[in-house]
């Protein structure tokens, strides 16, 4: 990208840059819990057939839990947004990219991650967000294409700005 575009994506401004940050190395802690560093002998949910069953519902949110953890490290600028570039479609990943500048995520930590699997090939999942007082929620859908699990939706819905009235 040589210069950088503009515009608004769900009200919210964008402005596509090069990035400028350093790739993040992956703790070692995550190692095994997202589908992308999972280690050559641990399993991880890549194929639809391993979502299912009496658990199926508890894999769909560490699924999406997996997910969420990676996309916080994107808002919180310790990890490069092209590591899951191709985890997400590209909608959800200028709207992550939007999210990352639009608000300071510093001290946001997952208090709560939902999940089920709608279909054979989709689980949709909502995450809270805590940080500094103030509880915001994302939400995600995930879809099985191409060989591996792509985020389709991401949304974030942001709390009432302090002292701002409620409609």
């Amino acid at each position: 990208m040589d210069r950088p575009v503009a515009f608004s994506l769900h009200g919210l401004p964008v402005r596509l840059v090069a990035p400028d940050l350093p790739l993040a190395p992956a703790p070692d802690t995550l190692q095994g819990q997202l589908p992308w560093l999972a280690g050559p002998d641990e399993p991880h949910p890549r194929d639809p057939a391993t979502i299912g069953g009496s658990d199926g519902n508890e894999q769909a949110r560490q699924l999406v839990g997996a997910m969420a953890r990676g996309m916080v490290e994107v808002l919180q600028h310790r990890r490069s947004p092209s590591q899951l570039e191709q985890w997400m479609d590209d909608q959800s990943h200028l709207l992550l990219l939007a999210w990352s500048r639009q608000h300071d995520w510093s001290g946001a930590q997952l208090a709560s991650v939902h999940a089920c699997r709608v279909a054979t090939r989709a689980v949709e999942g909502s995450v809270q967000l805590r940080q500094a007082g103030r509880v915001f929620a994302v939400l995600l859908r995930l879809e099985h294409a191409y060989g591996r699990w792509l985020v389709t939706v991401f949304d974030v819905i942001s709390p009432p700005a302090v002292g701002s009235a409620v409609a």
